[in-house]
Protein backbone atom coordinates (compact mmCIF):
# COMPACT_ATOMS: atom_id res chain seq x y z
CA UNK A 1 0.00 0.00 0.00
CA UNK A 2 2.63 2.19 0.84
CA UNK A 3 4.44 0.75 -2.36
CA UNK A 4 2.18 2.20 -4.04
CA UNK A 5 1.75 5.84 -3.01
CA UNK A 6 5.47 6.02 -3.74
CA UNK A 7 5.09 4.59 -6.83
CA UNK A 8 2.78 7.07 -7.58
CA UNK A 9 5.16 9.94 -6.67
CA UNK A 10 7.76 8.68 -8.38
CA UNK A 11 5.89 8.93 -11.67
CA UNK A 12 4.45 12.16 -10.81
CA UNK A 13 8.30 13.22 -9.78
CA UNK A 14 9.52 11.88 -13.28
CA UNK A 15 6.88 14.16 -15.11
CA UNK A 16 7.54 17.28 -13.18
CA UNK A 17 11.37 17.35 -12.73
CA UNK A 18 11.98 17.70 -16.03
CA UNK A 19 9.53 20.49 -17.09
CA UNK A 20 10.58 22.15 -13.70
CA UNK A 21 14.41 21.50 -14.96
CA UNK A 22 12.93 23.20 -18.29
CA UNK A 23 11.89 26.29 -16.54
CA UNK A 24 15.00 26.96 -14.32
CA UNK A 25 16.63 27.00 -17.46
CA UNK A 26 15.22 30.23 -17.87
CA UNK A 27 15.27 31.78 -14.54
CA UNK A 28 19.37 30.70 -14.51
CA UNK A 29 19.54 32.70 -17.33
CA UNK A 30 18.64 35.57 -15.67
CA UNK A 31 20.56 34.47 -12.41
CA UNK A 32 23.58 33.37 -13.52
CA UNK A 33 25.03 34.63 -10.26
CA UNK A 34 23.56 32.81 -7.93
CA UNK A 35 23.71 29.09 -9.69
CA UNK A 36 27.20 28.43 -11.47
CA UNK A 37 27.11 25.31 -13.25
Amino acid sequence: MIYAIVKKYIIIASVLIPYLFLNSLDFLSLAPNFFQI
